[in-house]
């Protein structure tokens, strides 16, 4: 069940943002995060990183949102009951929070690799304008 919502709503976000979809604000590419403009209400949510509207929030756009949100529909489901436990919860958070942390260094990843073939990029057009001198 939990992946047939997940498919339908990457088949949805795939039909309505087409080709090459990009977040504007972070420049997330994936479309199993992004959201249509249609439906923004706010720039930012706050997302609850043990899920079930329980906890601990974050900050995020909504497209990072719709991300994390995405990932806790993967969880074991003794995470994703409404009647968790003190234990269950916090077990949840510290899941949530190293999901959180993880989607952080992704971002960061890719754009230390854009600034990289940007660098590149500018060196051998110098090399090619020296030649050309």
């Amino acid at each position: 069940m939990k992946n047939q919502r997940k498919a339908a709503r990457e088949w949805r976000r795939k039909n309505l943002f087409g080709e090459n979809p990009c977040c504007s604000a972070c420049l997330q590419e994936e479309t199993v995060s992004l959201v249509h403009p249609r439906k923004v209400k706010r720039l930012l949510e706050k997302h609850h990183i043990a899920g079930l509207h329980e906890g601990i929030t974050v900050n995020l756009c909504r497209n990072c949102h719709a991300m994390l949100t995405d990932q806790q529909l993967t969880w074991d489901d003794v995470y994703r009951q409404r009647d968790r436990d003190g234990h269950t919860l916090v077990e949840a958070e510290l899941i949530g929070a190293i999901e959180f942390q993880k989607h952080i260094v992704h971002l960061l990843e890719k754009e230390l690799e854009r600034m990289r073939a940007k660098k590149k990029a500018a060196q051998t057009d110098d090399r090619n304008m020296e030649v050309t001198q």
